[in-house]
């Protein structure tokens, strides 16, 4: 057929660059992994966990609130020595083009995901060792099983409160028209019922550089 496309290259500068920054993905996830085995290592070798632990029980005898005081200094200082190489993965997504997010921007959403984590992590911790002392030979399967609902909850959780947190949602009808019209006609044609309602722009763009070549390639 003609016009049909069979396969697709990068102008010379931009192959360069898609190579360039996949070695650097592919060497700071090699990194970020030694680096984190290595927080983990400083927290043993400084018996922070076990001094986080005490004040816990100091402080109260309940179970919950011994893991809300316990988790969140846990989890701030193993992310917290973990900042530097975040910071430079967002470096090299402002480099390469991939992010267009200011650090102030970019340290305020750390913030965010921060709260959001320790909210999270310490129901998990507060449920782990709850189940480990019910259970001290099958503590994993029933902490499985009992995580299985609260991931299931996230999943659906997500885009209605966690992800409006990071970007600012507008309804796709008032934002972009005729892109609500092509999507409505596409579901329709897959015999699904989606009401323009229930379809929302997600200002990506503001912060990711990809998010909005793609969004003019949609047009």
């Amino acid at each position: 057929m003609p016009g049909e496309v069979t396969r697709y290259t990068l102008p010379p500068d931009r192959y360069r660059q898609a190579r360039s920054i996949n070695q650097i993905r592919f060497w700071t996830t090699l990194v970020g992994f030694v680096y984190g085995v290595a927080a983990l290592w400083l927290v043993l070798r400084w018996r922070l966990s076990a001094k986080y632990r005490t004040w816990a029980e100091s402080v109260s005898r309940r179970r919950f609130v011994q893991a809300l005081i316990f988790t969140p200094p846990l989890i701030l200082t193993i992310d917290a020595l973990e900042l530097p190489l975040a910071a430079f993965r967002n470096w090299i997504f402002l480099k390469y083009g991939l992010s267009v997010q200011g650090w102030g921007s970019w340290l305020w959403d750390w913030i965010k995901n921060e709260v959001v984590s320790l909210v999270i992590a310490t129901i998990f911790v507060w449920l782990l060792y709850a189940i480990i002392r019910r259970s001290r030979r099958r503590w994993w399967f029933y902490f499985w099983l009992a995580s299985l609902p609260i991931g299931l909850a996230l999943v659906f959780l997500q885009p209605l409160v966690i992800d409006p947190l990071f970007f600012r949602f507008e309804p796709l009808a008032q934002k972009e028209p005729a892109l609500t019209a092509s999507l409505e006609q596409m579901v329709q044609r897959a015999g699904e019922d989606i009401p323009p309602q229930r379809m929302f722009w997600m200002g990506a763009g503001e912060k990711l550089q990809r998010a909005e070549r793609l969004r003019h390639r949609l047009r």
